[in-house]
């Protein structure tokens, strides 16, 4: 979290408060620029946050035992009986304070109750929907993360729409399809549209030791017939023929495991963006 170099300092004798600055008012004008003009800053005694101002007067008095700084005119702040909420720049409540925990997610915001129950709301405060299940946030480059509920996962972008609801045991999400294994071992192949572009009766997972960088590999059969085999590792899959030489690469956010040139070879359905 970032918080302005800004303290209240009480003078006992005067009883009134000092706001006293420590750093560069430079410093802290460009953080302030950058937070939709106000900062966050802490009371050193009672350690409660409020807000100031780019001029460094006191908007909000020291009140909230957790708070964020503004983004896109939206700040979190938790309250005293330790439920967050969100303020807008008039510092009006614009979700209330009753939240477990609340956070950015993509351009949307996600409220959690202690009752698993999760509410999305818009980037304006406006609510959007409820949903039974939490959320993973993305992996970087990805337009779509996973959805949990009671030990089974489903897809969800960033947008807010639900691809696939929770129902697979795994899955493997990359940038143009995601891998899901479902309860009968079975695969579907989900292509970037949501569609179910491919399946696979059964799948056996091995591990692949023989480089320095270990490998998992995932052989996909229809009926008895082996007909693809992954090598997957971290967040990238690649794709070998019989003979085990090399055919395709997903990207992948660790350059270390990029050997080789990507060749097409992942099949194009599994790629369709129609």
């Amino acid at each position: 979290m970032k918080v302005a170099l800004v303290t209240l300092k009480k003078d006992p004798e005067r009883k009134e408060e000092e706001l006293v600055v420590i750093g560069t008012s430079e410093s802290l004008a460009e953080l302030a620029s950058t937070s939709d003009g106000f900062l966050l800053y802490q009371d050193p005694e009672s350690k409660l946050f409020g807000y100031i101002d780019a001029n460094f007067q006191i908007v909000v008095k020291p009140q909230y035992l957790d708070a964020t700084p503004f983004k896109n005119s939206i700040a979190f702040v938790r309250n005293y009986l330790g439920w967050w909420g969100a303020i807008d720049t008039t510092f009006e409540p614009k979700i209330p304070l009753e939240f477990y925990k609340i956070r950015w997610w993509g351009n949307l915001i996600h409220a959690m109750r202690n009752n698993c129950n999760n509410l999305l709301f818009d980037a304006n405060c406006n609510f959007s929907k409820e949903t039974p299940w939490g959320f993973l946030d993305p992996i970087k480059g990805l337009t779509w993360t996973k959805l949990v509920s009671k030990g089974r996962l489903g897809i969800i972008r960033t947008s807010g729409e639900i691809v696939r609801e929770p129902s697979y045991n795994m899955l493997l999400l990359f940038e143009k399809f995601a891998i899901c294994h479902n309860n009968d071992k079975s695969i579907d192949i989900i292509s970037i549209t949501g569609k179910t572009v491919e399946q696979y009766d059964s799948y056996i997972t091995e591990v692949d030791d023989s480089k320095p960088i270990p490998f998992s590999l995932l052989r996909l059969f229809k009926g008895d017939e082996e007909v693809l085999l992954l090598r997957l590792a971290g967040d990238s899959a690649y794709s070998f023929a019989d003979d085990f030489s090399f055919i395709q690469e997903i990207p992948s956010d660790n350059p270390s495991l990029l050997k080789q040139p990507p060749i097409e070879a992942i099949p194009a359905s599994w790629l369709n963006e129609i």
